[in-house]
């Protein structure tokens, strides 16, 4: 059996290109639950301003959720439920920080989330 008895630069190198290949994972992981995190974000808050917008629309002009235009999204009264979609994203965004507490580094959790409050913001 070849390989058994090996040693030196040969396995050295080996080792080094195995340690390589996990980092290089690691980082590709890291990004996606990044991307991931401000994805659902984008899309949940943009929903609740589309569901926001029509529900208004439909309340005050009585049109049908079909033919509701985009309206503004000042509150007529106080909301009294919260928004399904924010109430989705904030679920999500919860099982992504303990996820994360659990299984990163300090500087990696900051990483996933850095500038997740300008991406909010956008909207």
């Amino acid at each position: 059996m070849a390989g058994l008895g090996q040693s030196g630069p040969d396995v050295s190198r080996r080792y080094e290109a195995i340690v390589q290949t996990y980092e290089q994972l690691a980082e590709m992981v890291l990004n996606a639950m990044r991307l991931e995190i401000r994805c659902r974000v984008i899309c949940n808050t943009g929903a609740s301003l589309r569901s926001r917008k029509v529900n208004r629309a439909v309340r005050l002009y009585g049109l049908r959720s079909a033919d509701a235009k985009q309206g503004d999204f000042r509150l007529d009264s106080e909301a009294l439920e919260p928004d399904p979609d924010i109430f989705d994203l904030s679920s999500s965004l919860t099982e992504s920080d303990e996820l994360a507490a659990s299984t990163l580094c300090d500087d990696d959790q900051r990483f996933a989330v850095t500038v997740l409050s300008s991406v909010i913001l956008l909207f």
